[in-house]
C-alpha cells in the first residue's frame, strides 16, 4: 500500500488506514502507561474482562465511540512512520510486562470504557482492539 492509499479517506466515511493505526497506537500507549506505572493486588477475578471482549468479538459491526483522547489527530506523515511507531510501542509493552505482576491491577492508567484492568487484561484488550479494527483496515484497502 502506498502513502496515498494509506491516507485516503474511505468513500463510505470513517477513518483512513493512517487514522486507524494512529488510534491503535494511542490506545496501546495508554496500555503501556497503565502497565508500567503502578500495580495493585486485584480484589476480583483478574481476567474479568475476557467475557466482555469475547461478547464484543461476536458482533462484527460493533461500533464504539472512541474517547476524545484516543481520536486520531494526524500525527503521522508517512505510512512507514505510523507502522514503525505502532510496532515500537508494542515491543515496549512486551518488554515491560512483568510475568510476576500480570494478574495485578495496572492502576497507573484507567481504560476510559472498561475501568482499571489487570496487566493481563490490558494485553488481551490490545489484541482484541487490533482484531476489531482489522476489518475496517481491510475495507479501506479494497
Amino acid at each position: 500500500m502506498d502513502d496515498i492509499s494509506f491516507f485516503r479517506k474511505p468513500e463510505q466515511g470513517g477513518w483512513c488506514v493512517a487514522e486507524i493505526i494512529e488510534h491503535l497506537f494511542i490506545s496501546d500507549r495508554t496500555g503501556l502507561f497503565a502497565i508500567v506505572r503502578k500495580t495493585l493486588p486485584a480484589e476480583r477475578n483478574p481476567l474479568e474482562i475476557i467475557g466482555l471482549l469475547e461478547e464484543r468479538s461476536k458482533t462484527s459491526d460493533l461500533k464504539i465511540q472512541a474517547p476524545e483522547a484516543a481520536l486520531p489527530k494526524g500525527i503521522f506523515k508517512t505510512r512507514e512512520e505510523a507502522i514503525a511507531a505502532w510496532k515500537s510501542n508494542r515491543e515496549k509493552v512486551l518488554e515491560k510486562v512483568n510475568p510476576e505482576n500480570i494478574w495485578m491491577l495496572a492502576a497507573g492508567f484507567e481504560h476510559p470504557k472498561l475501568g482499571i484492568l489487570t496487566a493481563a487484561e490490558w494485553m488481551l484488550f490490545m489484541c482484541w482492539h487490533c482484531e476489531h479494527h482489522l476489518p475496517q483496515i481491510e475495507r479501506c484497502i479494497k
